[in-house]
């Protein structure tokens, strides 16, 4: 009975692999499959081996003061519970995936996810250059396939091309082929928040290689920056990819995506230093923010979204938690001297998408949307029980 148990948690895992490709709305309920399953039947085995971590304290501890915060000042206190809630549930992934079960059969997750999207992308190349079915892919001039735009798009796709880039340096050259053609489906999705948080990913990458790897600096700084480097042809061989990703840093008056970011960002730090210690209040925004021509569902930078709404504890608190958790991994990675290299190239690939999602959190709603923290804090989860593996 427990063998025909593990192959349906095989099959979940594989589901969501191939939901992580497609849309938001199906990984999420792939997710909750996986995750009630799981629970049920492999709940002794999870509450034997899970291992809590310092930094755990710094996710419940904002949700905690989310929930203070927004009932002694938000306007709407029907949805604070809601919100408050719907943050611990996005990003239960770097709980549920601490699992040793699940790490074992996690292979099978990761070569399903990266390989359905990698077909994907081919898919979608060729139906740019033949000029057919562009609409079942593109959106806008966006690559985004099912997902609802090219912020969430971008995220998986950033995802996916860090992973491969780990798994080539340690597992298999394939992985670095896949990894170009990922990096290229990245780039169609003209999502500048991921062009930012790919290519600061890749730095890290690069101090990590200095770092740790003496013996063979050489072999690995060469395997990253070739693939790497026809990643940056790509960007300035696409002319509608260069412009946007140049536009981050020029042509402000005429991108109206940045004018409202740089409105957004003005207003909210406005509205900080009126309360610098509660902010405006947990869901507070909308009512806060009123603009003809922007949007105002959030101020498109989570640090000053954090910091507007709850004040500059709510702001520690989410930089205490970023910034202890890539400590802990950081640190643990560079001591460990690995004996298994899918352990070392998923411990590893929890550092550049942690590294990623924190940067595009400058420039997008990293930390308030689904769609964003479930696939990172994913690989993450698996990146901490492969730095566990190692230490037993």
């Amino acid at each position: 009975m427990s063998q025909n148990k593990e192959v349906v948690l095989k099959f979940l895992l594989v589901l969501y692999g191939l939901s992580l490709s497609i849309q938001d709305s199906i990984f999420l309920v792939a997710y909750i499959l996986l995750t009630l399953y799981y629970l049920i039947f492999f709940y002794k085995d999870y509450v034997r081996n899970i291992k809590f971590y310092k930094f755990d304290i710094f996710p419940i501890s904002l949700t905690i003061w989310r929930i203070i915060n927004g009932f002694l000042k938000a306007n709407n206190k029907s949805i604070v519970l809601q919100k408050a809630f719907k943050f611990l549930f996005d990003i239960s992934p770097i709980f549920v995936f601490r699992s040793k079960l699940l790490f074992k059969y996690s292979q099978v997750f990761i070569n399903t996810f990266i390989t359905f999207l990698t077909i994907i992308t081919i898919l979608a190349t060729l139906s740019k250059i033949f000029g057919i079915y562009e609409h079942i892919f593109f959106k806008g001039g966006d690559l985004v396939f099912k997902h609802k735009n090219h912020i969430k798009s971008g995220t998986i796709w950033s995802i996916a091309a860090l992973v491969s880039l780990s798994l080539g340096l340690f597992i298999s050259r394939i992985y670095l082929f896949l990894f170009v053609i990922l990096g290229y489906g990245l780039l169609l999705t003209e999502s500048r928040s991921y062009y930012l948080g790919f290519f600061t990913s890749i730095g890290f990458l690069m101090l990590i290689l200095f770092l740790k790897y003496s013996e063979n600096r050489k072999k690995h700084l060469t395997l990253t920056l070739l693939p790497l480097t026809i990643t940056i042809l790509f960007l300035y061989l696409i002319p509608s990819v260069k412009e946007r990703f140049l536009s981050i840093f020029t042509k402000l008056n005429t991108d109206g995506s940045i004018k409202c970011r740089l409105i957004m960002w003005e207003e909210g730090l406005k509205a900080f230093l009126e309360n610098p210690i509660m902010g405006i209040g947990y869901t507070n925004w909308k009512e806060f923010f009123e603009h003809p021509h922007c949007p105002d569902y959030h101020a498109h930078n989570v640090y000053i979204h954090e910091l507007t709404e709850t004040g500059i504890i709510g702001l520690l608190l989410l930089i205490g938690f970023l910034l202890s958790l890539f400590a802990y991994l950081f640190k643990n990675f560079l001591k460990i001297q690995f004996t298994n290299k899918y352990n070392e190239s998923i411990a590893l690939s929890a550092i550049l998408v942690l590294v990623n999602v924190s940067v595009g959190a400058f420039f997008e709603p990293a930390f308030v949307k689904t769609a964003v923290l479930l696939p990172s804090l994913t690989i993450i989860g698996l990146g901490l029980i492969a730095m566990e593996n190692e230490k037993e």
